[in-house]
């Protein structure tokens, strides 16, 4: 319905899966609502313009890789290490940095034709001050990615009120020197400038809007199907990141940073939601 309305405004050259959940959460959703898109007698768009974004369910990426390979993923990172990425995302406590890297790696090594760019893979970066943007994360994330086929999303955190883990945003010279240490070590690298954070509407920020209800994490694999599916006992500690599971009230990031930015950026992209 998304793509029929927004085909009547413009001719759509991409289609982006994010900002509604993790989609790969909803795997046999994702997989139809695909195959309508590419289908020839339906909505004829090329497999390759179309890119669906992971927090890293890893079994499932693999699944994803076996059942649509001519579509590109992107993968939502935002810490350069196992240690500071589990604080930020609970998912890493399941799904090691290492593995998802592992399979980034496999992504690649399937897309790549005649040596041009077709396997590169997205890689997400929220930038918080003081948490994640220093110039030891920087270097660490140019080892973690260096001779990988992966492009850097730098996303400078928007802030928002009742955020309850105090995050703030980094300043433009910390996020030019966090940039210009990948640059410099031939990383490809690009910082996604906010649009619309004076009326609460940049990245993250339209999760909050209604400030009655609190924003739920839409990438702590909470659901019930999450829990059937992918979760494992694992020891907690006390909530100190983006998104705790059990956090009395989760802060968003990942893909809900990510979600709300890339139409503005990208007018010819429709947002495409699947409902959990």
């Amino acid at each position: 319905e998304q793509l029929i309305h927004a085909r009547n405004l413009r001719p759509v050259s991409n289609v982006v899966f994010m900002g509604m959940g993790e989609p790969l959460e909803n795997y046999d959703g994702i997989i139809s609502a695909i195959r309508g898109l590419i289908d020839p007698q339906r909505f004829c768009v090329a497999p390759s313009s179309i890119t669906v974004s992971t927090v890293g369910i890893v079994g499932n990426m693999r699944r994803f890789m076996e059942d649509l390979p001519k579509v590109k993923l992107a993968v939502s990172l935002h810490a350069p290490t196992q240690e500071l990425r589990e604080q930020l995302l609970p998912v890493a406590k399941i799904y090691s940095l290492e593995t998802l890297m592992e399979v980034v790696d496999e992504y690649a090594a399937r897309m790549e034709i005649d040596g041009k760019r077709k396997g590169m893979v997205m890689a997400s970066y929220v930038l918080l001050a003081g948490v994640n943007d220093s110039d030891e994360c920087a270097h660490q994330l140019c080892a973690l990615v260096k001779g990988r086929p992966v492009i850097v999303n730098l996303i400078p955190y928007n802030p928002f009120e009742e955020n309850v883990y105090r995050y703030e945003t980094p300043s433009p010279e910390r996020v030019d020197a966090f940039q210009q240490i990948l640059a410099a070590a031939d990383i490809r690298v690009f910082e996604r400038r906010h649009h619309g954070r004076d009326i609460a509407a940049a990245c993250g920020q339209l999760a909050k809007i209604d400030k009655q209800t609190p924003a739920s994490d839409i990438e702590s694999l909470s659901c019930t199907l999450a829990k059937e599916r992918y979760s494992a006992p694992v020891a907690r500690k006390a909530p100190i990141g983006i998104a705790q599971k059990h956090a009395p009230e989760p802060a968003p990031c990942g893909d809900i940073v990510e979600a709300r930015v890339a139409a503005p950026l990208v007018p010819c992209t429709a947002i495409l939601g699947v409902l959990l």
